[in-house]
């Protein structure tokens, strides 16, 4: 029985569109695509995070899936390791790492605007108990930070 009342529950945030806004988080740049990547990259540094890897999507599925009509999609992975190792250090939370390190994707819509998404971590923080949520929290604040000059 409860797992009815679950698939019932999942599906009227299905139907809303809630499960969207609950995990990502997008905003608008005010730069162009080129300029958002570089100022994520000057930007991040500065708030406490490395960048381990970068990727630039568009040019891997063009060049591996023959997918030529795509607009730029760049993927920049970010990571504060004292924090990820906070959690993860606890075997009940090493399925975490999954999300480690968390990717900021910069991309172009059709009409031309550029888009910045991420992991919606302030959301996340409210849902796990103790440290997971903490760092959960403070990692939220530095990425708004790292973002605050770049978006709209």
């Amino acid at each position: 029985k409860d797992q009815e009342k679950l698939k019932e529950l999942l599906g009227k945030l299905k139907d809303a569109n809630l499960m969207y806004q609950f995990m990502f988080q997008s905003h608008t740049s005010k730069l162009g695509f080129d300029e958002t990547v570089e100022a994520i990259r000057k930007a991040a540094p500065k708030n406490g995070w490395i960048i381990p890897d970068e990727r630039n999507v568009q040019k891997f599925w063009v060049e591996n899936a023959g997918l030529t009509d795509m607009t730029r999609l760049q993927t920049i992975y970010i990571c504060m390791p004292q924090g990820a190792y906070r959690i993860v250090k606890e075997d009940k939370n090493e399925a975490m790492a999954v999300m480690m390190p968390m990717g900021i994707s910069v991309y172009e819509t059709h009409d031309g605007k550029i888009g910045i998404a991420s992991f919606n971590m302030d959301m996340m923080s409210s849902m796990f108990p103790g440290v997971t949520g903490e760092v959960l929290s403070s990692s939220a604040e530095n990425l708004a930070k790292t973002l605050e000059d770049i978006v709209e």
